[in-house]
């Protein structure tokens, strides 16, 4: 009987650890972080005699929350100049275990035939870590064409927050 019980004890013990996934403990279970993407995108589209050069200032404006139901989020902004060359931000936000939210962002200059081209010129990927209630202004990124001509370009400057609440 006692062999039968430890067993049964094994077992709960064993589907206890099943029932929980991994990842989702929390240190902070009941806080949600209202995460917000702002500021400025230079582009530039860069022409060739006898056209002119076009250039776009875009101002991103993204927001995100996270918490125990929904621990990764996603923002996505772009802006486009000349019709040809764009710019895109891509940030993941995820909650973390230590009550901050690590965001990382996926910088893309491309360059084509229309604003929806796929055609990826330079990228660039950072990561933050923004503390409760903390706001992050970033350096700017500068990313420039590496395909012919080679004079497109984008800066972009972003500030993140990261508003707490339990």
């Amino acid at each position: 009987m006692r062999r039968l019980l430890a067993t049964g004890g094994t077992l709960l013990a064993t589907a206890a650890l099943i029932a929980v996934p991994a990842g989702q403990a929390s240190a902070h279970p009941d806080h949600f972080h209202f995460v917000q993407i702002g500021g400025v995108m230079d582009i530039h589209d860069d022409e060739t005699w006898p056209w002119s050069d076009e250039h776009a200032r875009v101002f991103p404006r993204g927001s995100a929350a996270v918490g125990p139901d929904m621990r990764v989020n996603h923002i996505h902004e772009e802006g486009c100049a000349g019709d040809e060359v764009r710019t895109t931000v891509d940030a993941t936000i995820e909650d973390s275990t230590d009550g901050n939210v690590v965001v990382t962002i996926d910088y893309r200059l491309y360059e084509g035939t229309h604003c929806g081209t796929t055609d990826l010129e330079a990228a660039k990927t950072e990561v933050h870590v923004v503390g409760p209630d903390q706001v992050l202004n970033l350096e700017p990124v500068h990313l420039k064409s590496t395909g012919t001509g080679g004079g497109d370009w984008t800066t972009v400057d972003l500030t993140i927050s990261n508003d707490t609440t339990v």
